[in-house]
């Protein structure tokens, strides 16, 4: 097991010491026997087949690391704009912690006199053929190439109930009628159904996002909106302070 942990540390090593030991051999036997008549082709083995490695190790590493990027790129376009709200008297967090052991964490929250907006961004590259855009009917999403996009609504269902939950231990106060999942893919259009099946869960790209946000009437009166951003306000904080003496 100890193996298998440091197998993707040696294995730079043990490739360029298989190389070095090919080049070698090389020259061992054309000084001993001659038999091999063009050493400069042996001393060209070592360079080239270090770059063939490292060029599939690096080409492995960009394909490895572009959803992450993409998605870092998403969450802080998202932010961004979710930055408007403020205007409008809201509090907004971003990467909020996990409520849970074992739970997701919540990408960003805005809580307002409109209610508390449970967040997911899900950044998508545009297709290389069809239209950017999706269609949510309240239960399924779906992109305009076939690709089911429906795990998300399910991600953020769950992630507000963890939300919800925690608020009432905190507060004596149910928020279930004042939370809102959103999920929002930065760039893409959403068309709605005008019937939607599961009206519980908003779909949207960013802009649209905020405006709906901004739009929404008052629900939550000005104590209990304080009372929230204090919890989550502490709880981000003591999250961080519990990673800091991890350190």
């Amino acid at each position: 097991m100890m193996f298998d942990h440091g197998l993707p540390v040696l294995k730079p090593i043990l490739v360029l010491a298989m190389l070095f030991g090919v080049v070698s051999g090389a020259f061992f036997g054309h000084l001993v026997d001659g038999y091999f008549p063009y050493p400069h082709i042996a001393l060209m083995l070592l360079p080239l087949g270090g770059y063939v490695y490292a060029h599939r190790r690096v080409s492995r590493m960009i394909r490895e690391g572009e959803p992450i990027v993409l998605g870092l790129v998403g969450e802080r376009a998202v932010g961004e704009r979710l930055d408007a709200l403020k205007a409008h008297g809201y509090r907004v967090f971003h990467d909020i912690p996990s409520l849970r052991e074992r739970g997701a964490n919540i990408d960003h929250l805005a809580v307002g006199a409109g209610g508390i907006f449970v967040i997911e961004t899900k950044t998508r590259s545009k297709p290389v053929e069809g239209n950017v855009e999706m269609f949510y009917d309240g239960v399924s999403l779906v992109r305009d190439d076939g690709k089911d996009e429906s795990d998300a609504l399910a991600q953020v269902r769950a992630v507000s109930d963890e939300l919800r939950d925690w608020i009432k231990g905190e507060l004596n106060w149910d928020p279930a009628a004042s939370i809102r999942p959103i999920v929002t893919f930065p760039g893409w259009w959403i068309n709605r159904s005008s019937q939607l099946k599961d009206k519980r869960v908003w779909a949207l790209n960013d802009k649209a996002m905020v405006e709906w946000i901004a739009n929404e009437p008052a629900r939550v009166s000005d104590e209990i909106v304080a009372r929230v951003c204090n919890r989550i306000t502490e709880r981000v904080r003591r999250h961080q302070r519990e990673a800091d003496e991890k350190k």
